[in-house]
């Protein structure tokens, strides 16, 4: 096998408990980042054609001795110039065409349903045809979710430091979706989550693993939930819009691709590895890659991570639970929507047995719009929900606001709550951070004094150490 130079990714310390040539195990971060793998391998500038066997390469990965403090270091890094890029003049220029762009979609799709129907003014809609019973239940919903989804990110921050910060989890859940919101594919959320959480005093290793364990777990829960409805309802599909339906099974077929890949990654040892190094040799002999022994390399490294803390959070029942129940919860809520709002504008009595097929539609819907790559797929999203849920409000003349008000429910407000919260921290959260920070320095210092005490009383330590 051809040499490379590898990057040590932990200092070996020779100390009475640490034997020189061993190193330190501390627990591994949970990390989802495939670029972790460029610091760790570094190819010399020639390299021998030497053959290169699965065996020797998962051999070669496992006697590597590095631990994971520098490793998330990097990621850390990586967060805070994805931030950086962000906030430059180039992306802040970006973004605003992507908003310039959103805006005149929404105005072109409003336009056509005023040329070509008649739908009700805005005047008539607040006088007659809202039942102001269901506003206020949307936006109860709308604030249950808020809430649900922070405390979600709560369980995994009290998993990971031991500490009740509800606030964080509040402010960082709804500056992620924020920037899922304003970044094309819901890209920007984790690396901005990520730096958050780093600043107001989590650890390294927390505000890495936070995000991503957040997004398996919904990832996960909304695969297998979309895969019951859509499956269950299969033979209903074909009644409509076939490019609808034929974009929700490619939004479905992606996000199910992700399913598999954490499965893989999170159960098996063999089974990631296997399937790694059959992907790569197809690509290498199509001249995708070029080097198949280092990309392998790169690859296998992150599985390694990703299996170690995957097992590291699963192994926790009640986080597990609490994860899961959670995702539930939202994904019921966010699909209900639209039947909250047909209820609003359809005053009279509550028809229960349209909420699953509506269920259906909004699933249908989120799919056939989560591969545009515009932010929060725009023009996609409101195209699909005005041809599927015409039926349903053509007969008021309502299409329109159904689906303007569906959007602030499921888009415009997350980008709203962001802004509010930015607001906040740029007025008086920031202020608040260097005595929060030295606040739970003490409290970390306290607990490690404990954590030694109790160690000398059953002996585990000796008492001059």
């Amino acid at each position: 096998m051809s040499k490379g130079r590898m990057i040590p990714i932990v200092e070996q310390t020779d100390t009475p408990n640490n034997k020189k040539g061993k190193t330190k195990n501390k627990r591994k971060p949970f990390l989802f980042n495939t670029n972790k793998a460029f610091f760790l391998y570094r190819p010399n500038d020639k390299i021998k054609n030497k053959r290169f066997s699965f065996q020797s390469a998962l051999n070669t990965i496992s006697k590597e001795k590095h631990m994971n403090d520098q490793m998330t270091e990097k990621m850390i890094k990586n967060s805070n110039e994805a931030v950086k890029k962000q906030r430059s003049k180039k992306k802040r220029w970006i973004s605003a065409v992507l908003f310039i762009i959103n805006v005149l979609i929404v105005i072109a799709v409003i336009a056509y349903n005023f040329l070509t129907g008649e739908p009700i003014s805005f005047s008539e809609l607040l006088l007659l045809a809202i039942d102001w019973k269901w506003v206020l239940i949307a936006l109860l919903m709308f604030f249950l979710y808020q809430v649900v989804d922070s405390f979600r990110t709560f369980v995994l921050i009290k998993s990971s430091t031991g500490k009740n910060r509800f606030w964080l989890s509040y402010k960082s859940t709804s500056i992620c979706k924020f920037y899922d919101c304003a970044t094309p594919l819901a890209t920007g959320g984790q690396p901005f989550q990520v730096f958050y959480l780093n600043k107001r005093g989590m650890s390294a290793s927390s505000s890495t693993s936070v995000p991503v364990a957040r997004y398996m777990f919904s990832q996960i829960t909304t695969v297998i939930f979309v895969s019951i409805i859509l499956f269950s309802q299969y033979a209903n599909l074909a009644n409509y819009s076939t490019v609808i339906v034929a974009a929700c099974w490619i939004g479905y077929a992606l996000n199910f691709g992700m399913f598999l890949c954490i499965v893989f990654l999170s159960t098996s040892k063999k089974i990631a590895p296997a399937c790694a190094s059959g992907i790569l040799k197809f690509l290498a002999k199509i001249h995708v890659i070029k080097d198949y022994r280092r990309t392998f390399l790169k690859v296998m490294r992150v599985v390694k991570e990703y299996i170690a803390i995957t097992r590291q959070f699963i192994s926790n029942f009640w986080v597990m639970l609490g994860s899961f129940l959670s995702s539930l919860t939202l994904l019921l809520i966010q699909y209900s929507y639209p039947f909250i709002i047909y209820c609003m504008l359809t005053p009279g009595e509550i028809q229960w047995e349209m909420w699953f097929p509506m269920l259906t539609l909004a699933i249908i819907c989120e799919q056939a719009s989560s591969f545009i790559p515009l932010p929060g797929g725009t023009g996609g999203a409101e195209v699909s929900f005005m041809f599927l849920f015409a039926t349903y409000f053509d007969p008021t003349n309502s299409t329109i606001w159904a689906m303007l008000i569906w959007r602030l429910l499921t888009y415009y407000g997350n980008l709203l709550q962001g802004l509010g919260i930015m607001f906040y921290d740029f007025v008086w959260g920031n202020k608040k951070i260097g005595p929060l920070l030295e606040k739970y320095k003490e409290e970390d210092l306290i607990r490690q004094q404990k954590l030694i005490k109790s160690k000398k009383v059953k002996g585990e330590i000796k008492a001059d150490e």
